[in-house]
């Protein structure tokens, strides 16, 4: 896998998933550390980073700023490090209270040239509840499977998080078609019943958010990613797939708020209007 930012390695990279300073033709920017090249340089940046990271505090329930606690390296020993088959970590604490903290544990492997995630506090689940608890309204029973696909991907499990994802994806189809045998007076079920998932959607493409009819493919990559792909496969491709999820529930949730405020100001203006006519 790509070499994570120190950010994303606590907030986002799961456990066991194998991070290699084997490629140096890679590049990193604004290293705290220098004098090593390509991935090993990114892999520095993990161990030895000092400053801050951005992210959801689980005990504040809110965002905020942690700041590494323990000592860290002066420099970069790259034959010790490179040698030893050590167990290391590290410990942040939350800005807001220096008794909300974040402990990361990882183990050095120097047969694969690389570091592995083998324990962390709060879990990676917990840390992404900021991120997903806005879709807990729009998604309602779907809502605990969204998190269970977010929990599996951070123990490895990419095959299991997929099959979550796709129930998703499935039930705003199933959303959009209900409304359309509701609305369309001549609407054909048997021939519906006919269509495959891509022709479905464009069948149903007034119903349903743009960037879905747009990246109707999705389905495809969840149903290959059960089907055909590897964990190491569907756990690389997770991100964009969970990203795609998100966009469509996030214009979900923008005509969801436009329909609201539509209700509202005519419930006001008309209230208005009735006491003007009063008069």
């Amino acid at each position: 896998m790509n070499v994570p930012s120190p950010t994303d390695f606590v907030f986002k990279t799961p456990l066991y998933e194998l991070i290699s300073w084997k490629d140096e033709d890679a590049q990193i920017e604004n290293a705290e550390f220098q004098g090593t090249e390509g991935k090993e340089l990114e892999v520095q940046n993990i161990v030895c980073f000092q400053g801050k990271v951005d992210g959801y505090c689980v005990e504040c329930a809110k965002e905020s700023t942690f700041q590494r606690i323990d000592k860290v390296p002066n420099t970069w020993d790259t034959s010790w490090f490179m040698a030893t088959r050590k167990t290391l970590g590290f410990t942040l604490t939350c800005a807001r209270n220096a008794e909300h903290k974040i402990e990361i544990i990882y183990k050095v492997l120097p047969e694969f040239e690389g570091i592995i995630k083998i324990g962390q506090f709060p879990t990676i689940a917990s840390l992404m509840k900021g991120d997903v608890n806005r879709y807990r309204k729009i998604l309602k029973k779907q809502f605990s499977e969204y998190t269970r696909a977010i929990g599996l991907i951070s123990h490895g499990v990419g095959i299991g998080s997929f099959v979550y994802l796709r129930r998703i994806f499935e039930v705003l189809i199933e959303e959009a078609h209900q409304q359309a045998m509701k609305i369309e007076k001549d609407w054909n079920e048997e021939e519906y019943g006919k269509l495959r998932m891509g022709e479905k959607i464009k069948e149903l493409k007034n119903y349903l958010p743009k960037f879905l009819v747009d990246n109707a493919k999705m389905y495809g990559i969840l149903s290959k990613g059960i089907h055909e792909l590897s964990e190491q496969e569907t756990m690389e491709y997770f991100p964009a797939v969970k990203l795609g999820i998100e966009l469509i529930l996030d214009e979900k949730i923008k005509i969801q708020e436009q329909k609201n405020k539509e209700k509202e100001a005519s419930e006001l203006l008309n209230k208005i209007a009735n006491k003007i006519d009063k008069k």
